[in-house]
């Protein structure tokens, strides 16, 4: 409805088929040697069916690392990611996690307390 406008003027949506991101993954691992994950390159699909492009350069921000989706990449490229080395205690490392009440002004002094402020955007 006329409500929605404003925000389809600004904003899209696509959806991938499992058969277009294989594609996507395979295209630019060849033409540049870089493989994405499978949810970036949905991203990809997605930004190649947007019909508004505006003048400044389109960016895509990678959600993952290709080792997360160890089977599907095998099935898409013929070879299992590894983990980068960086990562390599991943799987083995405790876990680590904070318990916050559960009152948004908790969560908010929280937040607060870890964020920190880059030119004026704050940034986790």
């Amino acid at each position: 409805g006329a409500a929605l406008d404003p925000w389809q003027q600004e904003f899209e949506a696509a959806a991938a088929s499992e058969t277009e991101i294989a594609e996507a993954i395979r295209h630019v691992r060849q033409a540049s040697g870089y493989s994405m994950d499978p949810h970036t390159a949905c991203a990809w699909v997605a930004l190649g069916k947007a019909r508004h492009h505006g003048k400044a350069p389109d960016v895509i921000l990678a959600t993952a690392h290709p080792a997360k989706f160890p089977d599907a990449m095998e099935a898409i490229t013929g070879e299992r990611p590894g983990l980068p080395e960086r990562l390599s205690g991943l799987m083995t490392a405790p876990e680590r996690f904070d318990v916050v009440d559960n009152d948004l002004s908790a969560i908010q002094a929280y937040v607060a307390a870890r964020s920190r402020v880059v030119g004026g955007v704050h940034s986790a």
